[in-house]
Formats: C-alpha cells, sequence, structure tokens
C-alpha cells in the first residue's frame, strides 16, 4: 500500500516537474517574443524618424537654394536651358568648377516650382529616381556631379547603366510630368563613359563654355553686381572678368569681405597664402580641416563626440603629431573652431560639415593633401586616394606606364607622390587587401600603369598572407579584369591555378582550367567603397556576376560561368530596389550575347517577376524574336506559365501583335486555349487587337477552341463584330464557329453586330444562316436593337430577311413601338411596308404605337400611322388615350392630326378626365382653345365632381379662365340670336 502511494506520488511528482518545465519554456519563448517586438516597434520609430530627418533634410536643403537665389542673375544661357528643360526629360549642365552650374539647376527647379507647381527632389543615387519620382505627379529631378566630381565615378555610371531601361520606362510614363535636371564637371562630361550615358538616357547637353551659352561681358557684370559693386569690377578691368571662367563663385565668395583684385587672377594661390596664415596662426582651425580633408569632404559632427570610436581617436592624434602642435586641443574645440570658417571655407549642415564649394574644396584638398601625405595615406578616405594622388614621373617611366583616361583630372590638382611616399602608398594598398577593400586597389588612378602593376605584384610575392587573400577571392579577380589591370589579372589567375594544383588531391588530375581554379571557392567582400552597390548585392556570391553583366565583359562573364559552386547562377538578389536573378539583369541590361550565356549554362528561364511572369512573358510582350529563340532552346522553359492575371507568353505575344513570336510558340506546343482571369483565350486578344494573321495562325491548329468563351460568355466571333472587322469573322465562320452563341446579356453575333451598324458583317452572319430572330435577356431581337441605334442599312437588309417585327421585347413592345420611340418616320416606314406589322399591337402599358409616337411628338409618325388605319381611340391601363396624351405632352399640331382624323375628343380617363381637363391641368391655353372650338364639352365632370374651368380655375392659369369667360359669353350671344 505504501509502495503504491510512493509510487503514485512520484509519478505526480514527476508530471508536476514536467509542467514547470514547459511552463518555463513557454515564459522564455514569451520573453523572446517580446523582446523581437520590442526590438521591432524601435527599428520602426527609427524608420520613421529617419523618414522625418529626410523630409526635413530636403526643405533646409531647397530654402538654402532659395535665400541663393535671391541674387540670382538671369542670364541669356538660363533662359536657352530653362527651355532646354521645359522641352527634354533629361538634361545635364556642364562646365568647368566655379561657373554657376549648381546654381542655374536650383535656379531652374525652383521656377519649376514656382510657375508650373512642380515638386523639387534633389537626390543622389539613381535608384532614388525609382525610389521617389511617381507618374502623374508634376517632379523635377536635381542631380549635383551626374558622375563623380574630381574625376569619373565608373560605379555611378554603372548604377545608371544598370537601371536604364526602368528609369527610361519612368520617364516616357511620366510624359511632361517628370524632368531630371543634373549638373556635371567639363573634364567629367568628356569622359567616354559618360558620352556612353548621354547616348543611352538621350541627355541634352549645356555646355556653359559653348559659344551659344557662353556669358558676354555684360552679362558677367551683372552676375558680379548681385554680389559687388562697381567700383570692384572696375578695379578688376574687362580681361580678368571676360577670361575667368570661374567669375561667379569668385563673386559670391567676395561678397561681405574686403575685396581683393588679386583673387580673381589667381584664386589658389589666393586660398594657399590664407591656409598658409592658418596653419601658422589658427592651428586648430587648421586642424579641423585637415580632418576635413581626411574625410573626403564629409566630416560628421558626431565624430566629436564619441569618444568610443577608436578610429577616428587614431586619425585625431595622428593630425595633431603631423601638424607639430604643443598643445593637444580637444576634439569639440576643434569642431567649434572649424565652424567658425563657416560662410568662408565651409558649410555646416545638422549633421556635418563640407567645404563651401567643391572647387574651394580642391584647393583645400590639394594644399593639405601635400602637407599631411603621411597620415592622409595611413588613415585618408580610399575615394580621396584613389582620385587625388599619383606618382611623379621620372626617368625610369615612360608615357606609355601611365594610363589617364580621357582627361586625367581638372586644373591639375593632383597630389603627386615622389619615390619617399611611394612605400607608404603600397603600404596602404596592402592594408586595403587585408581589409578586402580592392577598389583602391584595382580603380586608382595609376593601376592601369605596368609600374604600379609590377611594384604591387612584387609585393604580393613576398607576402603570402596577403597573396592569399588576393588570390582566394573571386572580387580580386573580377575588378582587376574590369580595371583592366591585365598584368595583375594574368598574376592573380597564375596564382589560383598554382593554389588550386596544390590543393589537388593525388587521384584528381589536374586539368588547369579555370573551372578548377574556382570550384568551391568562396566570395567574400567588405568593401564600403563600392558606393552604389547595395549591401543585399555585396553579400551576395552572385555579385562578381552580376557587377561583370553591368559591364558587359562576357570575358569575365565566361570564367565566373565556369567556376562551378562558385556562382549561383539562379540566386535571387536585390539591387538598385528591384529583386531579380543575373538572366532577369541581363535581359534588362539588353545583352543579348550574355543572356545566351547565362541560357546556355543552365539559368533558370521560369524564374517569376514580381507580376507573377517568366522574361518569357516579357520576351514576347517585347516582340524579341531572337530573344525567344534563345528561351525555348532551353528544355526547362515552360511556355505555359501564367502571371498574375492568368496570362500566357502566348496571350501577350498576340495582344502586342508580335506575330513571329506566336508562330514560334505554337510551334513550341504551347496551350492555346488557356484563357486569363476575364476568361479570355488568346484568340479573344487576337480577335480584339485585330490581327488577322496571328488570328489565322491559331485557327490553322488543330486544337484551338474557336467557339470558347468568356467570363461574359464572349466568344471570338463576338469580339471580332465589336471590331467590324470583315476578315477576321470571316476567318471564324470559315473555320466553323457557332453563330448563334449568346453571352451573358443574351446577344448574338447578330446582335452586337446590328446595333453597331455593321451591314457587311449583318450580311455575312444572315447569309451563313444564322439564327435572325434570336432574342436577348431583354426580349430583344436584333432588328429592335438596329432601331434603337438609329442602323437604317441594317434594319433593311433585316427586313429583307422577313424578321418577326411582332416579337415583343421584355416590356411587351414590338419593332414599330421603338421605331415610333426614335422619331425616325423613314424607319417607321420600313417596318409598315413589310406587311406583317401589326399596328395596333399595345406593350405592357396598353400603350399602342400611335400613342408612343404622339408621347415623343413625332407628328409625321401619327399622320403615317393613321394613314396605316390604326385605332386612334385606344386606352392605355390609365384610360389615357392618344389626344389625352398629345396634349398632356403640350404637341399641339398632333392634337389637331387627330382631332381632324376623328378620333373622339370627350374621351374619358379613368379617373372620367377628358382631355381637356389635361389642358387645362397643364395651362396649356393653346390646347384648351383648339379643344373648346373643335366642340368639346366642357361641362364634363371627373370623378371629384370638377369641372376642366374649375381645374385651371384652382391652378391660377388666368387666361385659360378668361377664355372660358368669353366662350360663355360667345355662347350666349349665340342662344340669344337663336331666339330671335
Amino acid at each position: 500500500m505504501s509502495s503504491d502511494l510512493d509510487s503514485s506520488y512520484r509519478e505526480v511528482y514527476v508530471s508536476f516537474a514536467q509542467q514547470e518545465r514547459r511552463l518555463e519554456k513557454v515564459e522564455e519563448e514569451y520573453n523572446k517574443v517580446d523582446k523581437e517586438l520590442q526590438s521591432a516597434k524601435e527599428t520602426i520609430c527609427q524608420l520613421e524618424e529617419s523618414k522625418d530627418n529626410s523630409k526635413e533634410n530636403l526643405l533646409l536643403e531647397v530654402a538654402a537654394w532659395e535665400q541663393d537665389n535671391e541674387k540670382f542673375f538671369a542670364t541669356s544661357a538660363v533662359k536657352t536651358i530653362l527651355e532646354r528643360v521645359e522641352q527634354t526629360s533629361f538634361v545635364v549642365i556642364s562646365g568647368s568648377g566655379g561657373m554657376g552650374k549648381s546654381a542655374i539647376a536650383y535656379h531652374i527647379a525652383l521656377s519649376f516650382r514656382n510657375m508650373m507647381g512642380y515638386e523639387i527632389l534633389p537626390i543622389n543615387e539613381p535608384s532614388d529616381i525609382l525610389k521617389f519620382c511617381k507618374t502623374g505627379r508634376k517632379q523635377i529631378v536635381i542631380i549635383d556631379d551626374l558622375c563623380g566630381k574630381f574625376a569619373i565615378d565608373t560605379r555611378i555610371v554603372g548604377s545608371w547603366m544598370r537601371l536604364k531601361n526602368s528609369i527610361t520606362r519612368l520617364v516616357k510614363l511620366a510624359k511632361e510630368s517628370l524632368r531630371i535636371v543634373a549638373t556635371c564637371r567639363l573634364h567629367v562630361s568628356k569622359c567616354k563613359q559618360f558620352q556612353k550615358l548621354m547616348q543611352a538616357f538621350e541627355i541634352t547637353e549645356c555646355d556653359l563654355l559653348s559659344d551659344e551659352l557662353a556669358l558676354d561681358l555684360d552679362e558677367k557684370r551683372g552676375i558680379g553686381l548681385c554680389h559687388l559693386n562697381d567700383n570692384c569690377l572696375d578695379s578688376l578691368g574687362e580681361n580678368v572678368i571676360s577670361q575667368t571662367d570661374m567669375f561667379p563663385l569668385l563673386c559670391k565668395l567676395s561678397a561681405g569681405k574686403t575685396f581683393d583684385p588679386d583673387f580673381f587672377e589667381k584664386p589658389y594661390q589666393f586660398f594657399e597664402t590664407e591656409l598658409d596664415g592658418m596653419a601658422l596662426e589658427n592651428k586648430v582651425c587648421f586642424f579641423g580641416l585637415a580632418l576635413l580633408v581626411l574625410f573626403n569632404n564629409n566630416l560628421k559632427k558626431n565624430l566629436f563626440d564619441d569618444r568610443c570610436n577608436k578610429m577616428f581617436n587614431e586619425i585625431f592624434d595622428e593630425v595633431f603629431e603631423e601638424l607639430e602642435m604643443s598643445d593637444k586641443p580637444s576634439k569639440l574645440f576643434v569642431l567649434r573652431s572649424l565652424e567658425t570658417l563657416n560662410g568662408t571655407f565651409i558649410k555646416v549642415n545638422e549633421s556635418s560639415v563640407s567645404a563651401i564649394h567643391d572647387k574651394v574644396f580642391d584647393f583645400i584638398a590639394f594644399f593639405i593633401g601635400k602637407m599631411l601625405l603621411k597620415t592622409i595615406l595611413k588613415y585618408g578616405n580610399s575615394n580621396f586616394i584613389s582620385e587625388r594622388m599619383s606618382f611623379e614621373f621620372s626617368d625610369e617611366f615612360t608615357e606609355d606606364d601611365f594610363f589617364w583616361g580621357d582627361e586625367f583630372t581638372e586644373d591639375g590638382f593632383v597630389i603627386m607622390l615622389d619615390k619617399d611616399h611611394e612605400e607608404l602608398y603600397f603600404q596602404r594598398i596592402i592594408q586595403e587587401i587585408g581589409n578586402l577593400r580592392f577598389r583602391i586597389v584595382f580603380a586608382n588612378k595609376i593601376a592601369k600603369t605596368t609600374y604600379y602593376q609590377g611594384k604591387l605584384i612584387d609585393l604580393l610575392s613576398k607576402q603570402d598572407d596577403i597573396l592569399s587573400i588576393i588570390t582566394g577571392n573571386v572580387w580580386a579577380l573580377v575588378l582587376s579584369a574590369f580595371g583592366d589591370c591585365e598584368m595583375l589579372s594574368s598574376f592573380i589567375l597564375e596564382e589560383r591555378l598554382k593554389k588550386k594544383k596544390c590543393e589537388q588531391t593525388s587521384d584528381t588530375k589536374a586539368e588547369g582550367t579555370l573551372s578548377n581554379v574556382l570550384f568551391n571557392t568562396q566570395i567574400h567582400i567588405d568593401d564600403d567603397d563600392l558606393g552604389d552597390i547595395h549591401n543585399e548585392f555585396l553579400s551576395s556570391s552572385n555579385s562578381p556576376l552580376l557587377l561583370a553583366i553591368a559591364e558587359k565583359r562576357e570575358d569575365i562573364i565566361q570564367l565566373l560561368l565556369e567556376s562551378g559552386n562558385a556562382i549561383n547562377i539562379n540566386e535571387t538578389i536585390l539591387i538598385d530596389g528591384i529583386e531579380g536573378t543575373a538572366l532577369q539583369f541581363s535581359y534588362f541590361s539588353e545583352e543579348f550575347i550574355i543572356t545566351k550565356m547565362l541560357i546556355d549554362y543552365k539559368a533558370d528561364v521560369n524564374v517569376q517577376l514580381p507580376d507573377g511572369g517568366t522574361l518569357l512573358h516579357v520576351v514576347c510582350e517585347e516582340g524579341n524574336v531572337d530573344y525567344l529563340e534563345v528561351f525555348l532552346s532551353s528544355e526547362e522553359c515552360d511556355v505555359n506559365r501564367v502571371n498574375d492575371l492568368e496570362e500566357t507568353p502566348l496571350f501577350l505575344a498576340c495582344r502586342s501583335g508580335n506575330t513571329e513570336c506566336v508562330e514560334l510558340l505554337v510551334a513550341s506546343q504551347c496551350d492555346i486555349n488557356s484563357s486569363n482571369v476575364e476568361g479570355k483565350s488568346p484568340l479573344h486578344i487576337a480577335c480584339s487587337e485585330e490581327n488577322a494573321d496571328i488570328v489565322g495562325i491559331l485557327l490553322n491548329t488543330d486544337y484551338c477552341k474557336i467557339d470558347h468563351c468568356d467570363n461574359d460568355n464572349n466568344t471570338a466571333l463576338m469580339i471580332s463584330c465589336e471590331r467590324c472587322n470583315m476578315e477576321i469573322e470571316q476567318l471564324l465562320i470559315l473555320h466553323g464557329c457557332n453563330l448563334n452563341t449568346a453571352n451573358v446579356h443574351g446577344r448574338t453575333a447578330l446582335h452586337i453586330a446590328s446595333t453597331i451598324g455593321s451591314t457587311e458583317i449583318v450580311q455575312l452572319l444572315i447569309s451563313n444562316e444564322c439564327e435572325i430572330n434570336l432574342c436577348d435577356n431583354d426580349n430583344q431581337t436584333p432588328l429592335n436593337l438596329a432601331i434603337e441605334n438609329y442602323q437604317k442599312t441594317c434594319i433593311e437588309l433585316l427586313l429583307s430577311y422577313s424578321c418577326d417585327v411582332n416579337i415583343c421585347t421584355i416590356d411587351g413592345q414590338t419593332s414599330l413601338h421603338i421605331a415610333c420611340k426614335t422619331g425616325q418616320v423613314d424607319i417607321v416606314e420600313f417596318i409598315l411596308n413589310s406587311n406583317r406589322c401589326d399596328v395596333d399591337k399595345s406593350d405592357d402599358n396598353q400603350d399602342s404605337p400611335l400613342a408612343i409616337a404622339c408621347a415623343h411628338g413625332s407628328k409625321d409618325i401619327v399622320e403615317r400611322l393613321i394613314t396605316q388605319k390604326c385605332k386612334i381611340d385606344t386606352v392605355n391601363i390609365f384610360g389615357l388615350s392618344p389626344l389625352h396624351i398629345a396634349v398632356r405632352s403640350d404637341y399641339i399640331e398632333i392634337v389637331q392630326t387627330l382631332i381632324e382624323s376623328g378620333c373622339d375628343i370627350n374621351l374619358c380617363s379613368a379617373n372620367k378626365q377628358t382631355p381637356l381637363f389635361c389642358a387645362c391641368e397643364m395651362g396649356i391655353c393653346s390646347a384648351v382653345q383648339l379643344l373648346l372650338n373643335k366642340g368639346c364639352d366642357a361641362t364634363i365632370c371627373d370623378s371629384d365632381g370638377l369641372t376642366p374651368l374649375d381645374i385651371a380655375n384652382a391652378k391660377g392659369f388666368l387666361d385659360i379662365v378668361s377664355y372660358f369667360s368669353e366662350k360663355d359669353k360667345s355662347s350666349e350671344i349665340d342662344i340669344i340670336y337663336s331666339k330671335i
């Protein structure tokens, strides 16, 4: 007994412990979910705050433009550029630094906003256009330094080219509502990459140095007077004013300061003197400018508050040492001192400090860069080093050693490194490789030189750890090829081959191919300097392949495709806000050869696009026959895949009228009867688009369902009837379509053809023995619909085939009733002449055709019906005769006609009212006069015991009452005379 209790107790205890553990686990899970929820809320708040800050920054930026615009001088060049922007969607303003390119762009943006209601959108990246621009909204996009400032930035050019299709499509859809205005330094605009960009986007360039837009002396003086007085300008002289390109900037910088003519003749020397003096007398300010240079003109304020930023602390200490200052200032003191230069050297906003103008930064960077070479090479921004530093020419170099591009730089503000600093330069390059930051290694200004490549190869050969990094990372191989660093590219490839051979097992034959080299090689990337390429792009193993596609490098693509598992050709990633695979990216970049290469390497051709379709849908809609043949060559290509609207590629090809695509798809045994969400088949859409060739192709197959109905039960025959396409109608009838199928409204092809008056098609249908008297859901025959829509030739044709004119509609009306409503006497004549018409047949309200004609004021039709011996005193369900109706409608001529034709003038309605009552009630004096003169009995009382005179008197129709009185007096006189 005791043991049983112990056992039971243990079971209960164990059960309780298990429950307790489960509760603890649930609590842990709850806490975990709660933390995730709180984190999500914080993220949302941060995003909202970021959104608000972005909007606030935008408003502040435009407000600054407005302030500068107050001193803007509109030259003839500005007016010309404004006209160009009005006429074209994409305009670039080019010119030397300091010429006022940005000021003109801002002025144009403000003009569009103030005069035409455009929204201003200052952006930095081309992807922002797709993010912020909306069709239907008036927007003007402003982009400063479209493709780089100091030199062409191939990264930005690549981003523009990647988004070409999307942006051009958006611009085309937006039409007049979207304008893009960009600025570009002249030396950048002369580069080949920029010229290609101009062609791709059909950009209109406005060169401020061209004869058309160049400023004359008077205009330059006008600009100068916005900032200076006449005396200042006179002291400069005409030659200085005329020959100084950056005159607008120099005038702006001189405003409110002691005027110095030397500043206009030798601006750099002026800044050099100022900076020299500052380095001696105000070292703390100079310290701040040095930091600005190190951070490449974007010095974040929060760096001065962050005590834990180890890198900034090191940079700060290094600058202090190199400037040889006696006392080390605090970070905040340096920032506050730097801010005192606001308006002269720098401009300060909420979060950062930058030079007052890009040209001013060129001066500062050149001066300080030469002083702080050691610190810059150790800690400076990668882009700064890449774009602004080079080696001095020496006797051992030849011109062929250097590749300067179209134009190396503007105004020669390049920091030249002597032999003593080359070692530091290459130390930085080795450091960048170790940090997997490869852009500076292969895309700097001297990367193409044999000297640079040879020196780097020598260093790599002596450092196994760095060599291992550069040979084990596909990015190094790819970017070396992109940078046209042939020596380095070959060296890396050879080292990878060696490495692979060493790793191969003894039982594996070394083939020495690139496939072996890259097989199972992991791709790592940690390169912040790839600018516009998003993190999602960088983290993908597919990134090198996509970059190669963007740069149209078929050789590199081939190498990567042969790399086995190193590249996942079908990985979907987000790039520039668009999710897609390498194949989709290639197709939308219009790269046919590359697209074919990818398909040959088994790229998935069936990956879905955002609309649920595949690239095959796009190919067929755009009519790209060459691409279609390549896609169909893939065994995996699903020709029957549907998009979100359940449209097949064939459907889209039919809709777009791409006959060759239709032929190829049909030959590929696609389903030609697959219907979309509206139930429409390819045959339906081909008929709708009136493409007889495509209709013929579809009908000539053995399995086309010619009588397939859509969701409204419309057949292809009905759709072609709506389009009045005789050729397609004949094709469909020739292939045996059903002529009498009715849609959801009960209408056949003949109903539709009769409604729109297509006599040829009506004749064709009748000749092929369609049912001529079928009724729709309202019991309307084709004849009735033809009458309702005044289709006279169709009416004659239908009547000639003895159609039934006495079939009643849902309201009980015959063809004659409907004809009487039209007021067209010739239509009534057609029906009456058919000799099959019941002229007195009444509708559901017991209205005869004559009553209908009276109600619609058709005198000619009334006369024709009376000639046809119709009954003129038939009353409707309210007891109203045609005369009642004509009187109430104030059709006096019809009233006259009815009376002369012998109608009963005193016939009473359901409430015992004669037509005279109707005239008195409506106040129609002319009708009262006519009826009384024709002998109408004015003494008849209605069901309320009232006479017509009582009605007129109660209504206040004094003219009618007066006429009754005159009529009574006349009657009394007649009685008196009759008694004499």
